[in-house]
């Protein structure tokens, strides 16, 4: 895409991230697109603080979306014959003392905890983890701390028989990646992802003070009691490290996209094995779909095919990014509120603003496509 283009595609994408900003409610957001040939396009809206307009440099916390580093890590592991798909989680971390308290703990492999199938419950859902983690913002946790309370519980479904989300099957799987590679997961992630990919904005989020951070507004949920405001003084009000590998990453919205491309044009692992990834499961059997859920991949149809993807939330912070095959760009967004605010339109996602985006994105490349035919 020559400059022209790009300034033009540039002004009608910030009209409408603004557009979102104004009408949805939301303090601030971040927008990055990096096109086929390469091209990139970082935007911003709104505040950090007020008074301190958003930039595209300011990171946020981004979720569940790190799940999808931890995979691609696994993925490069069985690549490599130290990890099998299909074996039992316990041939990895059976020797602990607690880890067959855990439901379906003797049943459950590698693959149901990649498309969440294990029926594992989700430690995050306890109140008693925030409580904890809002009283001590100084802890570190251990797996066995934020596991503790599923102990003895029963599991949400059989192994392999259902499909329910799940934070606790990639806590599982960040302790099989140090497991078999003798080193820590972030270690890991530089390592193989972070520096190759040359993800310079992307860096794990294990401590209160991080780099570029932008204000995050949050407000009490009905289990949580939460600041209005998750950045005091510089620090995040509570130690991320809590999230680890069922998240655990701070990125830019440009890198999310560039991530996004990258992951899902098989450039993070090798490519032959980009099919197991996108086999999607339904999001209520567990069983092979065209739809629903791959490895830390959300898939759904869009009027020009498949989408691949994912979406997080950290207390202060909503981020979603997706790749779009049939046009071959990465696109991500990220906002400075989350779902307990109040801030945000019932019944609006942050995915649902990203396809508004998207939308945006897919009738300027036709519409070029056209006038140049």
């Amino acid at each position: 895409m020559h400059a022209q283009q790009e300034e033009k595609l540039e002004e009608l994408l910030q009209k409408k991230l603004d557009s979102l900003c104004r009408e949805e409610g939301f303090p601030g957001g971040t927008f990055g697109l990096v096109l086929a040939d390469g091209s990139q396009i970082g935007l911003a809206c709104g505040f950090s603080e007020p008074g301190t307009p958003m930039r595209p440099e300011h990171r946020m916390l981004a979720g569940s979306i790190g799940k999808t580093y931890v995979m691609a890590v696994a993925m490069q592991l069985l690549a490599e014959g130290s990890l099998d798909l299909d074996q039992p989680v316990a041939h990895y971390l059976g020797h602990l003392p607690w880890y067959h308290r855990l439901p379906n703990a003797d049943s459950i492999s590698i693959r149901m905890l990649l498309n969440h199938t294990s029926g594992l419950p989700r430690y995050v859902f306890h109140p008693q983890i925030w409580e904890t983690a809002l009283q001590h913002p100084t802890k570190v946790w251990t797996p066995e701390e934020r596991l503790q309370h599923l102990f003895d519980q029963a599991p949400v479904h059989a192994p392999g028989k259902g499909w329910s989300y799940s934070d606790t099957g990639y806590i599982l799987l960040g302790m099989v990646i140090e497991q078999i590679t003798g080193n820590t997961y972030y270690r890991e992630v530089k390592k193989r992802i972070l520096k190759p990919l040359g993800l310079r904005h992307t860096s794990p989020s294990n401590k209160r003070r991080l780099k570029g951070l932008a204000q995050g507004y949050s407000g009490a949920s009905q289990d949580i009691a939460l600041p209005a405001q998750m950045v005091q003084h510089g620090k995040y009000r509570l130690n991320p490290q809590l999230e680890w590998t069922g998240g655990g990453m701070i990125s830019t919205a440009t890198d999310l996209a560039r991530w996004a491309k990258l992951l899902h044009q098989g450039q993070a692992f090798p490519s032959h094995l980009l099919p197991a990834v996108q086999q999607a499961v339904d999001l209520q059997s567990g069983q092979p779909a065209q739809t629903g859920y791959g490895f830390a991949n959300q898939i759904h149809q869009s009027p020009y095919g498949l989408i691949h993807g994912h979406a997080g939330i950290m207390p202060g912070y909503l981020s979603a990014m997706q790749y779009v095959p049939a046009y071959q760009f990465g696109i991500a967004l990220q906002i400075n509120a989350d779902v307990f605010s109040g801030k945000l339109k019932a019944g609006r996602s942050v995915g649902q603003f990203l396809a508004e985006l998207r939308q945006v994105v897919v009738h300027y490349l036709e519409q070029a496509e056209n006038n140049s035919q």
